[in-house]
């Protein structure tokens, strides 16, 4: 295996970090003008569709992160190629299944028991669903070719394609901010450019790598057996650990979605897609290099251990002064969203925002045990956190709402993150991290009594 250089190591961090700041600034702006601009019922109705067929990416959760885990290893090409095959093959059929149920769902109007103020936007719900339904097959048929190169460290390919491709929605959206408030337009401008960005990224695989384009490796014959050797033991946690989230993004906008009006579904949707954006920024170089630190760890541990606490702290205390400064500016947030501030909007930013913080920790958390040949112990603590999400649903998400449903975010979050801990600290990678842990569970009790 070729030897990991620690100042490309550090470069690369650097780039994807950059890169992907100056992205979240284009995707923020973006997300203002079109806020600003459209109907929040609209907004909240797409976000609603969403969650429900979200399951379909889900199902696949595991599979991507098995490619970037082996695909640099020091295994035979043979089975490389055929972990890739059998993940498209995997893809395909819940793709078939997924679009099987859309139309028995879509025959039996069942989307409408799901939808409180199904009467008001009864007219557009089936063009709404539409969109996502593509957006969805776009979303797992570019996902192949843009792990495969960001595994084969070409992330600058994937990175720079991804901000060309929101400079141009962004450009699109200053435009027809001037002409219309309907949703839909600028949906159908995101779906056409995320075609494209599927189609140059596929040209660009077929291009570096041929053997990896899927119409050479579909000429392959697919060996069954290379399921039980790598991905029983990697993917199949992973896909589960996937499926268990829909809880944690999904189950509660569904409920809020039946419970009470889009309008406050599309508040709450807007401030959690705030600081899951941010917080996809500033870990977005782990999964990237994911490879990268397996290497590492296999060339020399204590390097790896150097790396993981240097990244553990500078991504906890980053995310601190990021959560000081957002809440000193809370104010322009709302203002440039117009949205109208309320005590309760205050408070589901500020434990959204500290739920960020805890979030970064849990990043580094499954990058560690993400570089384990098995991920029983990141399925373990996604089990928990299933348990403690299922369980808070039912105790106040009800009867409090996007409030509740803020808490929810951060409490499991917190567990989560808590039962990580005691598994990586048996590693003994972290040095005092048991500290930072702690630390934040006094703020936590503050929001929860909040609440009451």
């Amino acid at each position: 295996m070729q030897k990991v250089n620690k100042t490309s190591l550090n470069k690369s961090i650097s780039y994807l970090f950059a890169s992907n700041i100056f992205n979240f600034v284009i995707v923020f702006i973006s997300s203002i003008f079109v806020f600003r601009n459209i109907n929040k019922d609209d907004y909240g109705l797409y976000v609603l569709i969403l969650s429900i067929f979200a399951i379909v990416e889900l199902f696949m959760g595991g599979y991507n992160q098995s490619i970037t885990r082996f695909l640099k290893e020091n295994i035979p090409a043979k089975d490389k190629t055929q972990i890739i095959i059998y993940t498209i093959y995997y893809k395909y059929f819940i793709l078939s299944i997924f679009l099987f149920l859309i139309f028995i769902i879509y025959q039996i109007d069942f989307i409408k028991y799901l939808i409180r103020d199904y009467s008001e936007v009864s007219d557009i719900v089936d063009k709404y669903i539409l969109v996502a339904v593509l957006g969805s097959i776009l979303s797992v048929l570019s996902g192949i070719s843009s792990t495969i190169l960001t595994t084969l460290y070409h992330y600058k390919i994937t990175n720079n394609s991804l901000i060309i491709k929101n400079s141009c929605y962004l450009i699109c959206v200053m435009f027809l901010m001037y002409f219309t408030d309907d949703y839909l337009i600028f949906l159908y401008v995101s779906l056409c450019l995320n075609l494209i960005l599927f189609l140059f990224l596929s040209f660009v695989l077929s291009s570096k790598y041929p053997e990896y384009a899927i119409y050479m490796l579909l000429k392959n014959k697919l060996d069954l057996t290379i399921y039980k050797k790598y991905l029983w033991s990697y993917a199949t946690p992973l896909t589960l650990i996937s499926i268990l989230t829909y809880v944690k993004n999904h189950l509660p906008i569904l409920i809020l979605g039946k419970e009470f009006e889009l309008e406050y579904v599309a508040i709450f949707s807007i401030v959690k897609k705030f600081f899951k954006t941010l917080h996809t920024i500033s870990g977005s170089f782990f999964q990237p290099l994911l490879s990268k630190f397996i290497a590492i760890k296999n060339e020399s541990i204590n390097e790896y251990k150097f790396i993981m606490n240097n990244l553990y702290y500078a991504s906890f205390f980053l995310r601190i002064l990021i959560y000081v400064t957002l809440l000193f500016l809370s104010d322009y947030f709302f203002m440039i969203y117009k949205i109208e501030q309320t005590y309760i909007y205050g408070l589901i930013f500020s434990i959204l925002g500290f739920e960020f913080i805890i979030a970064g920790m849990m990043t580094v958390y499954g990058t560690i045990l993400n570089t384990n040949k098995s991920n029983k112990y990141l399925l373990y603590t996604s089990i928990i956190r299933f348990a403690v999400e299922l369980s808070l649903i039912y105790l106040i998400l009800f009867e409090h709402g996007i409030l509740g449903a803020s808490l929810i975010f951060m409490v499991s979050r917190m567990i989560e993150t808590f039962s990580a801990y005691y598994f990586v600290q048996k590693k003994e990678v972290l040095r005092f991290d048991y500290i930072c842990v702690w630390l934040l569970i006094p703020f936590v009790i503050y929001f929860c009594l909040e609440l009451l």
